[in-house]
């Protein structure tokens, strides 16, 4: 529940953007085998701009965080087949951390520029994050390494300049990182979302000071 009632305008920069180091845990219930639920905490953030919780906003919506505290609805495969969707949010976090982009994380952590209508629309809106969320499937969320190398290499080509084109396209466009760069971050962060997947769960720390993940199985 958030703690008090701000002006959107009010809204420092520190409330938001991303943490620069987050400590995430993703836990794996799987009471029901056919049905296994997954939940998605923050354990740590540094800085934290949210030291009491989340901040109800005049507009009625609200900004930030609780360390610690759940991000987004407990997950399910949304499938027939155990495809590890569940854990996909391991994916948006590698994104995070390696472009310093991810309205889906900007959701997630309530750290969307809210200051700004434009930008909380176009950059941090309903479009945006249907694009980064569409990224894994695009990449094949069971096939990401699969495949022959010409394969994997022109999947990751097409997502990486799909990315590209739609970030130059946004409000906030002139910050576009190198297409080599681009891909890499793809790459990285769909191996994060496997090695969770495998794992059933884990620890994760995003780093975005100098752009890395680092990731460790209970």
């Amino acid at each position: 529940m958030a703690n008090r009632s701000l002006p959107t305008p009010e809204l420092s920069n520190a409330m938001q953007a991303f943490p620069r180091i987050t400590l995430f845990e993703f836990s794996d219930d799987r009471t029901n085998a056919s049905r296994p639920i997954t939940t998605l905490r923050l354990i740590d953030a540094w800085p934290n701009a949210f030291p009491h919780g989340p901040i109800a906003l005049e507009s009625g919506k609200t900004q930030g965080y609780r360390v610690p505290g759940e991000l987004g609805a407990k997950l399910t495969n949304n499938s027939l087949h155990d495809d590890g969707y569940r854990f996909h949010d391991a994916f948006h976090i590698g994104i995070m951390a390696k472009l310093g982009w991810s309205p889906v994380m900007r959701s997630l952590l309530g750290v969307k520029r809210r200051s700004s209508p434009q930008i909380d629309e176009v950059d941090d809106g309903a479009r945006a994050i249907i694009f980064e969320e569409s990224l894994l499937d695009f990449l094949g969320m069971s096939e990401v390494g699969n495949g022959s190398s010409i394969e994997k290499d022109t999947t990751l080509l097409l997502a990486s300049l799909s990315v590209q084109r739609f970030m130059r396209s946004r409000t906030v466009g002139s910050d576009v990182p190198e297409q080599a760069v681009v891909q890499n971050a793809l790459l990285d962060s769909a191996e994060l979302f496997h090695q969770v997947r495998y794992n059933l769960g884990g620890f994760v720390v995003a780093n975005l000071d100098n752009r890395s993940v680092l990731y460790q199985p209970k």
